[in-house]
């Protein structure tokens, strides 16, 4: 769950968003964003930013309360990536 307000999204170079596929390389071409379907709000970009080790943000803020979906999209070859989405309870 998560709370209405400001907040941090951190995103370690391990590859712990999708283990066994991130790489440092892939990792730096993330790209998170998230969708309020029911109040047709989104996509907000988490505009990710290299920290050093990791990527993060600390100017995550979503809006309204709801169910949220988070879409990450990794490029994983010059062509290709992979898009994983999760839904998230705001309140």
């Amino acid at each position: 769950m998560t709370w209405l307000g400001h907040g941090s999204m951190h995103e370690a170079k391990s590859g712990s968003l999708m283990p066994g596929m991130a790489t440092t390389t892939q990792l730096d071409q993330l790209r998170l964003s998230f969708t309020l379907p029911e109040q047709r709000i989104g996509p907000l970009d988490a505009k990710l930013a290299d920290r050093s080790g990791y990527r993060g943000t600390g100017t995550l803020t979503l809006p309204i309360a709801g169910t949220w979906t988070m879409k990450a999209i990794v490029r994983v070859s010059d062509i290709g990536r992979v898009t994983v989405s999760k839904t998230t309870e705001v309140r």
